[in-house]
């Protein structure tokens, strides 16, 4: 029962004069921005007033990692992990984006391949 749960979680979000409900695993990563987070979807960013640790919190089969203080991304996602003099970023599947990787995390990134 509790497991099923985990799979209804969802995001309200506004998009003009719409609101969007967004699967919790159709999320690609989110990012903290001053005191506002980015969802990040396949099609399109959305800005949610809450924070990393409540999303954190709500993921309940640690589908998501944090490879920084500012990000929490989709392990579904994750395509690679680069190395550019000791600075280390994540490639994901379906963006372009790079995500940072900090230093004191990059051990916890590499143990999830």
């Amino acid at each position: 029962q509790h497991a099923n749960m985990a799979d209804q979680v969802k995001f309200k979000v506004k998009d003009d004069n719409r609101i969007i409900f967004i699967d919790l695993y159709d999320v690609i990563y989110f990012e903290a921005r001053a005191h506002t987070i980015l969802i990040y979807t396949a099609y399109k960013a959305y800005q949610l007033n809450t924070s990393l640790k409540d999303i954190k919190a709500l993921d309940a089969n640690d589908s998501f990692i944090q490879p920084h203080r500012s990000f929490l991304v989709n392990r579904a996602y994750i395509s690679e992990l680069i190395n550019e003099n000791y600075d280390y970023h994540l490639k994901l599947k379906t963006l372009s984006t790079l995500i940072p990787v900090s230093q004191k995390r990059v051990k916890m990134v590499k143990a999830i391949s």
